[in-house]
C-alpha cells in the first residue's frame, strides 16, 4: 500500500458486509420456497436469486474492503464516518419515496411512480442542473419501462398498473 497508511480494521464496514450477506441468505431461502408460476420465461424465482447474488457480491466486497484497510476516504480526505450528512439530499429521497407511495396509491402506476423516485434520488445525489434533471427523468422513465416489461412479461409478475402500463 504505497502512499497510504493502514488505518486498521473497520468494524462498521464488516457489520454492513455481514448484514448484506445475511439478507442475501434470507432472500435465497425465500426464493427456494416460491412455487413455479410460469411455463414460459424464467418464473418468479429468478429475480430474487439475481438480487441475492448481487447482495453476496456487495457483502463480500464490503468485508474485503474493511479487512484491507478500514474506511474509505472521499475526495476531501475524510472518512464516511467523519463526513456530515446531506440533510437536503436525505429529504429529497424521502420526498421521492412519498411520491412513489402517493402515485401508486392514487392509481398512477409503476412507471410514473418509479420515475419520480429515480428523479428525486438523482437530484439528491447532485443532478440538480436543468439538463441533468431532464436526463434523470428520461433515464428513470426508460429504466422503469424496462423493469416493468421484464417483470410483467418475462417473469409473469404483476406490478401496479396506471395509464402508461395499459399501453404496454
Amino acid at each position: 500500500m504505497q502512499g497510504r497508511e493502514r488505518r486498521g480494521f473497520a468494524v462498521s464496514e464488516v457489520v454492513v458486509g455481514v448484514a448484506l450477506l445475511a439478507l442475501a441468505g434470507v432472500i435465497l431461502f425465500d426464493a427456494q420456497r416460491l412455487a413455479p408460476g410460469s411455463i414460459y420465461g424464467v418464473g418468479p424465482g429468478a429475480a430474487p436469486v439475481i438480487v441475492a447474488a448481487g447482495l453476496v457480491l456487495l457483502g463480500l466486497a464490503t468485508v474485503l474492503a474493511a479487512w484491507r484497510g478500514g474506511a474509505a476516504e472521499n475526495e476531501t480526505g475524510e472518512t464516511a464516518a467523519a463526513a456530515k450528512p446531506d440533510s437536503v439530499g436525505v429529504l429529497a429521497i424521502l420526498v421521492g419515496l412519498a411520491a412513489l407511495i402517493a402515485v401508486i396509491g392514487l392509481g398512477g402506476g409503476f412507471v410514473i411512480a418509479t420515475t419520480a423516485l429515480f428523479s428525486a434520488t438523482a437530484w439528491a445525489f447532485g443532478a440538480r442542473a436543468p439538463a441533468a434533471a431532464r436526463a434523470s427523468i428520461a433515464t428513470g422513465f426508460s429504466l422503469s419501462v424496462a423493469i416493468y416489461v421484464a417483470f410483467t412479461k418475462l417473469l409473469s409478475l404483476s406490478l401496479p398498473q396506471g395509464p402508461l402500463e395499459r399501453l404496454l
